[in-house]
């Protein structure tokens, strides 16, 4: 199995301001890579691990001006689909938690 999957979420900054982070992510099987346009701009893939079966956890962290942020995801590469997706939260740049809106993460084929 293999594939692009675009994996999205929103930092909620403030009532008025909100963040989205956008990764191309290349899957092969449990091989899971940033595509290469998203090198530089601060978004990394991070910790890819296989799980039982079918399954691959990983994570995808952006860093910018604003603070960092991360999430994790689990990944089944038989049916070519996200099945967990855990929020690591989000810091501004002087290391402030700010809240992160699950309900808008989402993902999909690219």
């Amino acid at each position: 199995m293999h594939g692009t999957l675009q994996v999205m979420w929103t930092i909620t900054l403030s009532t008025a301001q909100d963040i989205i982070i956008r990764a191309l992510v290349n899957m092969v099987n449990d091989q899971v890579t940033l595509f290469t346009e998203m090198a530089g701009m601060g978004v990394t893939v991070d910790n890819v691990a296989r799980l039982s079966g079918t399954q691959v956890a990983f994570e995808v962290n952006a860093a910018g001006r604003w603070g960092d942020t991360a999430a994790r995801f689990v990944y089944d590469f038989g049916v070519g689909t996200i099945i967990t997706f855990i929020r690591e939260g989000a810091r501004d740049p002087r290391g402030y938690n700010l809240p992160v809106d699950t309900q808008y993460c989402y993902t999909r084929p690219a």
